[in-house]
């Protein structure tokens, strides 16, 4: 399927909704995430630590605002940056 700029603009008007297979697409193009492009997150992308942590803990973040998911997602690199070290 085509992304053109009119069925862009469809979406974001609500004219159209949008499939997983587009929204996919969607955010490939754009290099955002589909939690940000579904308004879930105000958090663009992820790094690779990011996905990381958000796989590993997505069930304890229910319910936690950006903030204290990013509060916890620092702590989370801190501790495997030190974790890291320590096998050096």
């Amino acid at each position: 399927m085509k992304m053109t700029q009119q069925r862009i603009s469809a979406y974001e008007k609500g004219k159209r909704e949008p499939d997983i297979e587009t929204i996919k697409q969607l955010a490939n193009f754009f290099g955002v995430t589909t939690d940000f492009l579904l308004g879930k997150t105000d958090i663009r992308n992820y790094d690779k630590d990011e996905q990381d942590f958000k796989f590993a803990y997505h069930k304890d973040m229910e319910g936690l605002t950006d903030e204290e998911i990013s509060d916890a997602l620092r702590f989370y690199k801190e501790m495997k940056k030190r974790v890291e070290g320590d096998k050096k």
